[in-house]
């Protein structure tokens, strides 16, 4: 988990070095799906940690299911794209703060 969750720090400090010098939250989700599915195939955490993370957005904007993913609601929900992709993190770490006060998310 640390070390996915030590990745999208890296992303948000530099999203130049792995996405683009403008980023788009589009290019940005294409990218992280392939790491967190090469991550998921050794730890099964991740799966379940970004599942959390899925509801958790769902929670956020009062949406009960969406046929597109969880994660598109950010985009939805936010007016451009480069906000879109600060407000990925914005909730990471909203949902990250919330699993430490409540740790039995965390089994």
């Amino acid at each position: 988990m640390n070390e996915l969750l030590e990745f999208f720090r890296k992303i948000k400090e530099t999203p130049q070095l792995y996405i683009s010098e403008h980023p788009s939250y589009d290019e940005f989700l294409s990218f992280i799906g392939g790491y967190i599915r090469r991550l998921s195939e050794t730890d099964s955490h991740i799966s379940y940690f970004m599942m959390g993370f899925a509801e958790f957005v769902r929670d956020y904007y009062h949406v009960k299911s969406t046929l597109r993913g969880e994660l598109t609601l950010i985009k939805l929900f936010t007016p451009m794209e480069n906000q879109a992709f600060y407000k990925f993190f914005e909730l990471m770490d909203k949902y990250v703060e919330y699993r430490a006060e409540h740790p039995l998310l965390s089994l």
